[in-house]
């Protein structure tokens, strides 16, 4: 074997290289800056034959070389030996074991003492320098738990920095109590969880570096956390919470409370408000909060109930009978979650109604249903008219052009979605649609545009029926306590969308009957008699309101 200077370009592949699978190009990249830097350490082998240069070792190093533009490197010459170069590139690829990364923090602490910095280190090796500080948490890791890591049992990279973070004497504290049996693996997650510090990210605040300055707050940097992001944690959380509570005293926003938090420090809201699980409204409300557990600014939208008009006394009858009455079994869900249901069935409509396909004759045929729905009131020029007409007269402005009706047909449409939209409701309130709105949404098929639905507001208002039916439906398994079966319930669709088939747009029997009541019940003699009373002869539609633009326009939740 012979040490030559040879192109690195001149050596071809070895047709009999075991390696078929490439490296990674990361790691193809990280050799070259290595060999870049440093060198190659130790050089490839080459023979010939036939005039021709063949990489006997080193295929890697070769390419790196290329890659680093060296002109020449010094390689290996070895006379081809056709019976044992197959099993010897095997055992060059094979027989490697990656250095313990005790003794790669050691290495770097030696070089480290010979003026090394850390940005060299990290470039002769082509790692980052991020890395090369990860590996030099180690000098701050209690010796006992460095000889464990040392027999190649080491913690994950999290568990490593919540070590690391802690005290020597609590480390050893620490150790004692969770100290393993000859021969057995340490309970890295037990170690770090007693060690662990509770933190609070410098990409949750809101605040700025003067208040930070102002509340004695330190940034740490979490060398674990992923490179493109801000991984600045305190552990002076106090601090923390009173920073963001008091940038958020400074900044809210016009329709904005503060909200205080109860005993289990849930945010609570005004007395009789209504928390919006939709899309909200123009007078809706935003409550916000400092969540106590990571620090973050949070918000919940909810509706002020409005004054209600007095009423008449009426003497109360009652007709309870005294027979027995059977205790009503629980409903598929409760109030709360019908309000739920409500409120993200009519976005979901309303989205559809804006961008789902639909020809002239749908949309005409949803119309009727829209003014046949249980929320609309017809009645007459002297009666109460709806408090925000001016929504809907804006609609019907919008298709006159000059003195006729525009023949635009994409404004047609337009005018004719967003009027649906101001009338057809699923809400839990006096603007409910009742069936009708379900048939609408069935029809533009609004199940597409439906949220999801696995969040514990929610799913806490499941009956054990419907969580259960949901968890088999989805191949889970049902425990016997039903907050684990809502937790795995959550857990499974935390990626996924969760669509119970109570929240779909398909009406029940109850409903159906409802509609075919509708269809055969006779009209209402008093409406008749007020109909003839009118001194216009006309009626007037009327709808719960919703929130108009500055345009007069309609806008849709």
């Amino acid at each position: 074997m012979e040490l030559r200077r040879v192109d690195p370009r001149l050596l071809k592949d070895n047709p009999n290289n075991p390696r078929r699978t490439k490296a990674s190009r990361e790691e193809d990249a990280a050799l070259g800056a290595s060999i870049a830097a440093v060198g190659i350490l130790e050089p490839p082998t080459y023979f010939e034959r036939d005039g021709t240069l063949f990489v006997k070792y080193g295929h890697r190093r070769r390419d790196g070389a290329i890659a680093a533009g060296l002109a020449e490197i010094e390689a290996f010459y070895r006379d081809e030996d056709p019976e044992n170069d197959g099993v010897r590139a095997l055992a060059e690829n094979q027989m490697r074991a990656a250095l313990n990364p005790i003794d790669q923090w050691i290495a770097v602490e030696k070089l480290i003492n010979d003026k090394w910095t850390e940005d060299a280190i990290a470039l002769a090796f082509a790692k980052p320098v991020r890395q090369i500080r990860q590996l030099r948490l180690l000098a701050h890791i209690h010796p006992a738990m460095l000889e464990q890591m040392r027999q190649s049992d080491m913690p994950s990279e999290h568990q490593l920095c919540a070590i690391a973070l802690a005290g020597k004497d609590d480390q050893a504290q620490v150790w004692k109590k969770y100290k393993p049996k000859k021969a057995q693996s340490a309970d890295w997650f037990a170690i770090s969880h007693a060690l662990s510090k509770r933190r609070m990210m410098a990409a949750h605040a809101r605040f700025e570096e003067d208040l930070a300055k102002a509340y004695n707050i330190v940034w740490s940097d979490d060398l674990f956390g992923l490179a493109d992001q801000d991984n600045r944690f305190t552990t002076e959380v106090e601090a923390f919470l009173a920073a963001q509570q008091e940038w958020l005293s400074n900044n809210l926003p016009p329709n904005g409370s503060i909200l205080q938090l109860d005993q289990y420090e849930r945010p609570v809201l005004p007395k009789g408000a209504e928390e919006i699980w939709g899309k909200p409204g123009k007078h809706d409300h935003v409550g916000l909060f400092v969540n106590p557990h990571d620090g973050k600014i949070a918000s919940i939208t909810f509706r002020l109930p409005k004054p209600e008009p007095k009423r008449s006394r009426s003497k109360k009858t009652s007709n309870a009978s005294h027979d027995t009455i059977a205790a009503p079994s629980r409903p598929p869900v409760t109030q709360k979650g019908q309000a739920i249901l409500g409120d993200l069935r009519t976005d979901a409509l309303h989205q559809a109604l804006r961008e789902a396909p639909a020809e002239c004759e749908t949309l005409l045929g949803l119309m009727v249903l829209a003014f046949g729905a249980s929320n609309v009131d017809v009645t007459g020029a002297s009666g109460n008219a709806w408090t925000e007409r001016g929504a809907r007269r804006g609609i019907a402005a919008s298709l006159v052009d000059g003195n006729q009706l525009t023949v635009d047909a994409l404004a047609i449409t337009k005018a004719a979605r967003a009027m649906l939209a101001g009338v057809l409701s699923c809400r839990e309130n006096p603007s409910k649609s009742g069936p009708l709105a379900i048939i609408a949404g069935h029809t533009l098929g609004a199940d597409d545009y439906l949220a999801n639905f696995a969040t514990e507001p929610f799913v806490a208002c499941l009956s054990r029926e419907q969580v259960e039916q949901a968890a088999k439906d989805a191949n889970l398994r049902v425990y016997p306590r039903l907050k684990d079966t809502r937790q795995a319930l959550l857990d499974h669709y935390r990626e996924e969308r969760f669509v119970p088939p109570i929240a779909r747009f398909t009406p029940n029997e109850a409903e159906l009957n409802e509609i075919t009541n509708l269809a055969t019940s006779e009209e209402d003699p008093a409406a008749d008699e007020n109909l003839g009373n009118r001194d216009d002869g006309q009626d007037e539609v009327t709808a719960d309101p919703e929130p108009s633009d500055d345009n007069g326009v309609l806008q849709a939740d």
